[in-house]
């Protein structure tokens, strides 16, 4: 795997800085509480399905051209994706809800013993609950590139939801996934650390040059996100680039 390209193709394209900047006008959106940060978020999915195809045609990658109608309904359906692989911990933290507000209900009631043996549960819940949130975080951050590789073909939600085959595919051979895993992460330091000093930078502009500069910021590390998940893809599928 190339750990260096991620890093650094983006500044191969000719048109990186205006196509930079182009996108991080986006981190305007968050001046609209919650909408205006969903419809970024759901953009930037689109953008990182784009790299990633990409990658995965063997195509030179470069910095997406910002298409919002098509980017958006692209992200949006993989949302729907990710909202799948959400249930397990969806439906955990519904029945911590359910045993937290029994126990307070106890509680309010005056029944202590109960209540006392509610707390008790609710306690050793919340660990297992942490633990197992932590195991599959773990877990579905290693099969996401397949997850975004199975959708980037043609984008097919059906195909992407296939638990059982992504899991297949990611197991069989490993290797590609935990160093896109480790690739990701290490993307996350040098973007988490652009991104303080960028927003500081931009501060001195006020709101609007902080939330440039964190737009321009997540747009990098999304970027490079997309080309670990692409190589990770080919790799694995012996598609080497």
């Amino acid at each position: 795997m190339d750990f260096g390209k991620p890093f650094t193709f983006i500044f191969d394209d000719p048109d990186w800085l205006k196509k930079l900047a182009m996108l991080g006008l986006l981190g305007f959106a968050n001046l609209v509480p919650i909408l205006g940060t969903i419809f970024m978020y759901i953009v930037f999915i689109g953008i990182t399905l784009d790299v990633v195809r990409q990658v995965m045609n063997k195509e030179t990658p470069t910095i997406p051209t910002l298409d919002i109608g098509r980017q958006f309904m692209d992200g949006l359906k993989f949302w729907v994706v990710n909202l799948f692989y959400s249930i397990p911990a969806i439906i955990l933290s519904v029945i911590l809800a359910i045993v937290a507000i029994s126990t307070g209900v106890l509680a309010y009631n005056g029944n202590d013993l109960a209540s006392s043996a509610g707390a008790i549960v609710t306690f050793v819940l919340i660990g297992c609950v942490a633990l197992f949130m932590m195991i599959y975080g773990i877990i579905l951050a290693i099969i996401t590139p397949e997850i975004y590789a199975r959708f980037a073909k043609n984008t097919n939600i059906q195909e992407a939801i296939q638990f059982k085959e992504v899991f297949k595919a990611v197991f069989k051979k490993p290797a590609p996934y935990i160093l896109s895993f480790l690739g990701v992460l290490l993307l996350g330091i040098v973007g988490g650390i652009a991104s303080s000093i960028l927003t500081s930078i931009g501060a001195i502009a006020l709101l609007v040059g902080a939330l440039f500069g964190m737009a321009v910021s997540m747009v990098y590390v999304m970027l490079g996100t997309a080309h670990f998940y692409g190589q990770a893809h080919n790799l694995a599928t012996e598609e080497i680039l």
